[in-house]
């Protein structure tokens, strides 16, 4: 009996485990989603705020979208693993890359200035830019797929969901306005309607 209940117990915790690894992870690219995003910002700002300023970095994969519309999932997949590759290589072994929409990867960069976020930004679309993504017979060619970005500080935000709006809200205005990147300002928050802008 003891042997079983043992079994049992293994086995619940082994449930647990998968449980938490669904709700907490993409399921295609293996990265961190939404929630497991907003987790890792709130022990940031719990813990390492008041000593360091770290940036997060929100991309729109542009033509992903109609991509994945338009062509057998396998491919959709395919590409989007091979994107979360690019991602994961040009950061840190303690940045936090995540999945968070069907075209959106957002990275927290710890330890950052913005001139360095936003160099980094900038490395991370030429790559994706420059790289052609081959899938089944054929490849989407390079310069297919191209990022939209915007650059939140932790400096800037004074909770963890203000620093992902800000981050959204600089890339709404960077699409909108047809430009590559844009990093919360003043200037945004204006175009957003938000109050309370914390400029440094």
């Amino acid at each position: 009996r003891m042997e079983d209940l043992q079994a049992h117990l293994d086995g619940l915790r082994s449930g647990l485990s998968v449980s938490r690894e669904a709700l907490t992870h993409d399921p295609v690219t293996g990265l961190g989603n939404h929630a497991a995003l907003l987790g890792r910002l709130k022990i940031f700002f719990q813990a390492e705020a008041a000593n360091s300023t770290s940036a997060l970095l929100m991309f729109r994969v542009e033509q992903l979208k109609e991509f994945a519309e338009t062509h057998p999932a396998g491919a959709a997949e395919k590409t989007l693993k091979r994107l979360a590759a690019i991602f994961r290589r040009s950061v840190k072994k303690e940045d936090f890359v995540a999945r968070t929409g069907p075209d959106v990867f957002c990275l927290l960069l710890s330890n950052v200035s913005r001139e360095i976020a936003v160099t980094i930004a900038r490395r991370i679309a030429a790559r994706v830019a420059e790289k052609p993504f081959p899938f089944m017979d054929r490849e989407l060619p390079a310069g297919f797929l191209t990022l939209t970005s915007g650059v939140s500080m932790t400096d800037a935000a004074k909770t963890p969901v203000a620093l992902y709006e800000q981050a959204d809200q600089a890339l709404a205005y960077a699409a909108e306005s047809g430009i590559a990147l844009r990093i919360y300002s003043a200037e945004v928050a204006e175009r957003a309607g938000a109050r309370g802008y914390r400029g440094i």
